[in-house]
């Protein structure tokens, strides 16, 4: 388990992991538990948000530059590896082909119009909200933090559910680390979930759990009809969708 954590945290942000030696570690026993460590290290991530929001907070910056480094701060952790994935995602679904050819450009290098503004109304629009949240912000509170925390988390957690349980549209990195994936894997996190949902409905974040259920079933929804399951590029889409959709509701919220 520790091993799969080390690897999913490799795979998923610039943090570094001591003690990993390469692909060579990707060794079966790993790799069983890569979906569970996944929503481990997006709470990692989380902690690192809430750390970064608390100091960017004590900075005497307009609330806008405020928005713009909690923004880069929260690409820089990633290394931009969910961003690369919307960006192929934007360009496979606007260019409105037929799942084929879409699965084929979401395997191309290339990067097409669709891609470049697809990043730049995300990196706009994430920016925008948490300088909404600093403008609106009095004092940084518990509730604050754990939605800060969890925003992350939801979204990483969601990327585990489809990465252990849906068919996989096309074969890839996504499906040598899913090799090995056990469905009832789905069952613990789905339990997961609905605790952390739970914690935050009972900390007054109503609308942080239902945002992530309404994106988490639409994003399903779409995977299946235009591409036929789930892939890498599409779990990072999520991945920067959902988020944007959660601080959204944060933001809604106050």
């Amino acid at each position: 388990m520790l091993r799969a954590f080390l690897i999913a945290c490799s795979f998923f942000t610039i943090l570094p992991t001591p003690g990993l030696k390469g692909h060579e570690e990707w060794h079966e026993r790993a790799m069983y538990y890569f979906a569970l460590a996944m929503p481990l290290v997006g709470f990692i991530i989380g902690l690192i948000w809430a750390l970064c929001f608390a100091v960017i907070l004590k900075l005497n910056f307009n609330f806008v530059l405020k928005g713009v480094l909690m923004e880069l701060m929260a690409f820089m952790i990633t290394g931009g590896i969910h961003m690369d994935g919307l960006m192929d995602t934007c360009d496979a679904i606007f260019s409105r082909k037929d799942r084929e050819t879409r699965l084929n450009i979401l395997h191309d290098t290339h990067t097409g119009a669709f891609a470049v503004m697809g990043c730049v109304f995300i990196i706009l629009l994430k920016s925008a909200l948490f300088a909404e949240i600093f403008y609106r912000l009095n004092n940084l509170n518990f509730n604050l933090i754990a939605a800060l925390i969890c925003t992350p988390l939801f979204a990483r957690l969601g990327m585990a559910i489809y990465f252990n349980s849906m068919p996989y549209a096309k074969r890839g990195i996504t499906t040598s680390l899913g090799e090995q994936r056990d469905r009832k894997h789905s069952i613990y996190l789905i339990i997961l979930a609905c605790v952390i949902a739970a914690l935050n409905i009972y900390l007054g974040n109503y609308a942080l759990p239902l945002a992530w259920l309404i994106i988490f079933l639409l994003w399903r929804f779409i995977c299946f009809n235009i591409f036929g399951g789930i892939a890498g590029d599409l779990l990072g889409a999520f991945a920067e969708i959902s988020e944007s959709i959660l601080i959204l509701s944060i933001a809604a919220g106050m």
